[in-house]
């Protein structure tokens, strides 16, 4: 099938996307300015600047997987990763967790108290 076969050139005269009437409903999303008539390219226009806004948004191109690489490229399992890690954090923690809390050995954190001044 040839390019000239293809569902665009089926229509008769090209018209300019200015020239087309918009007559469905825009996005929640959308930064048209409440009126009655849009013409498709506004619309199209206002579409790619929305999806723009998500693809930047969305990206995780530059998460620090040092700690633990992630081989995903969807949001939901970076989350679904998260959310397993903060309940398998739960799990570990004692029953009275408050109580405990100040029995617990932190010796392993390896933290540098030698900025904190004693207490008179």
């Amino acid at each position: 099938m040839s390019c000239k076969d293809s569902i665009k050139y089926t229509c008769g005269t090209k018209l300019n996307a200015r020239c087309v009437d918009y007559e469905g409903v825009l996005s929640s999303c959308t930064t048209l300015p409440s009126c009655t008539k849009f013409n498709l390219h506004d619309v199209v226009e206002d579409i790619q600047g929305v999806l723009t806004d998500l693809c930047t948004k969305l990206d995780i191109s530059n998460i620090d997987t040092s700690c633990d690489p992630l081989e995903v490229n969807k949001i939901s399992d970076i989350l679904n990763n998260v959310y397993s890690k903060i309940c398998s954090l739960e799990d570990r923690l004692p029953e009275n967790k408050c109580q405990d809390l100040g029995d617990t050995n932190i010796e392993c954190l390896n933290l540098d108290f030698s900025c904190l001044i004693p207490a008179d």
